[in-house]
């Protein structure tokens, strides 16, 4: 197990939508320590094969 100061800790806002058959997730996250990104920005496009 790392110690504290190197552990990742992000809390995440995000939307999730589907229409026409596709299915989109966005989402934007804020890191809480030195040892991950200040921000992160998360984009997820689903078209299923059915």
């Amino acid at each position: 197990m790392l110690p504290a100061r190197e552990r990742s800790h992000y809390i995440y806002g995000v939307l999730d939508m589907a229409r026409r058959g596709l299915d989109l997730n966005l989402g934007i996250g804020r890191g809480f320590t030195n040892a991950e990104d200040r921000w992160v920005v998360k984009a997820i496009l689903a078209i299923p094969f059915n």
